[in-house]
């Protein structure tokens, strides 16, 4: 059985692929610790969500990579169940990013 974080992970991933203007994965592993769970793009902007279950409580390193993102320009934050439609709604917010 899988725990509650992984089913809401899942969920919370689902929702975010079918949002047409983005493209999201999972991390599975990764060489450097405090990665978050969820990366990719969404209209040109580099996103990253660490998925925690009700009480979770985020590593320094967790913290720090999403600081970090933050300070490069990406669009970073930790979520926990009930938060999906804020997400989306934030995500929606973001205009096209000219990258060229």
């Amino acid at each position: 059985m899988a725990k509650p974080e992984a089913r809401f992970q899942g969920r919370f991933l689902k929702k975010l692929r079918n949002l047409p203007e983005g493209v999201f994965t999972k991390i599975m592993r990764s060489s450097d610790n405090g990665v978050s769970d969820i990366v990719g793009c969404y209209r040109g902007w580099f996103c990253a969500f660490e998925i925690k279950a009700e009480g979770g409580k985020l590593s320094s390193l967790q913290k720090e990579f999403i600081e970090r993102i933050r300070l490069a320009g990406g669009h970073a934050r930790v979520v926990f169940p009930g938060d999906e439609s804020e997400v989306i709604e934030d995500l929606s917010r973001l205009g096209w990013r000219d990258l060229a």
